[in-house]
C-alpha cells in the first residue's frame, strides 16, 4: 500500500519543504492542493512550465508521485461554467506536465 499527504495541510510550505517532508516521513506521494499560500497552482511560479519539468525529474529521483491534483472548480452551477472549464483545463495541463504518462 502506498501513502501520501496533501499540501492542504501545510498551506504555507514552499515546494522544497513539501518534498523534503514527504521523503523524510517515508511517504510515496503528494496530493497537490496549494503551495506557499497560493491555491491556484497553474498560476504559481512553482508550477510554471520550466519548473514543472524540473519538478517531474525531482519527483522521479526522489521516488515520489503526485497521485492527485485538486482544484476548486465549481462545475455544478451553469453560472460558473466557463470559469470552471478554464480551471479544469489549466489543471489537466499541469497534470500533463508533472506526469510522464499524461503528457509533456
Amino acid at each position: 500500500m502506498k501513502f501520501g499527504f496533501s499540501t492542504i495541510g501545510c498551506p504555507g510550505w514552499l515546494w522544497k519543504e513539501v518534498v523534503s517532508a514527504a521523503k523524510d516521513m517515508g511517504y510515496d506521494g503528494i496530493e497537490l492542493r496549494g503551495i506557499a499560500n497560493k491555491m491556484y497552482l497553474p498560476a504559481t511560479r512553482t508550477f510554471s512550465f520550466e519548473n514543472c519539468l524540473r519538478i517531474r525529474s525531482q519527483l522521479e529521483d526522489m521516488e515520489l508521485e503526485v497521485p492527485c491534483i485538486s482544484t476548486s472548480a465549481f462545475i455544478f452551477n451553469e453560472k460558473y461554467k466557463a470559469e470552471a472549464q478554464k480551471e479544469v483545463r489549466d489543471y489537466v495541463n499541469l497534470a500533463g506536465l508533472l506526469h510522464p504518462d499524461i503528457g509533456g
